[in-house]
């Protein structure tokens, strides 16, 4: 029996599939709501528990405390932070260069040249 040079169909599947994946459109759309869903994910994860530890203490609604606010805001950074890093390495396999403490220093200071060169007093 001599071997068949087609390609099962499964196979051509998974080809379509990753094809469709690393189209950059395809790879954007992800990306984008990757990130919105994981900060509102980040927000929910701390958002349950702090609300029913709050509500036993008998302190109030999440919404009226700043701090607690603070916290969730933190947890939706911490979330978009985790999705991103997540979707750099497994999605476009490539190293998060711009996540590193020496890409940090460098974006700020050309972000402060930036917008000093371009102000313009009032």
């Amino acid at each position: 029996m001599q071997p068949s040079s087609e390609v099962p169909f499964p196979v051509r599947l998974n080809v379509w599939t990753w094809k469709i994946l690393r189209f950059p459109l395809t790879r954007l759309v992800l990306g984008v709501v990757l990130v919105v869903v994981a900060q509102e994910v980040g927000k929910i994860v701390v958002a349950a528990p702090l609300g029913v530890f709050l509500h036993l203490m008998g302190i109030g609604p999440i919404g009226d405390n700043p701090f607690v606010r603070l916290l969730l805001e933190i947890a939706g950074v911490l979330g978009v932070l985790l999705a991103y890093f997540a979707f750099v390495r497994i999605v476009e396999k490539r190293p998060v260069y711009e996540l590193s403490l020496s890409q940090v220093a460098q974006q700020f200071v050309l972000e402060y040249l930036s917008r000093w060169c371009w102000w313009e007093p009032h």
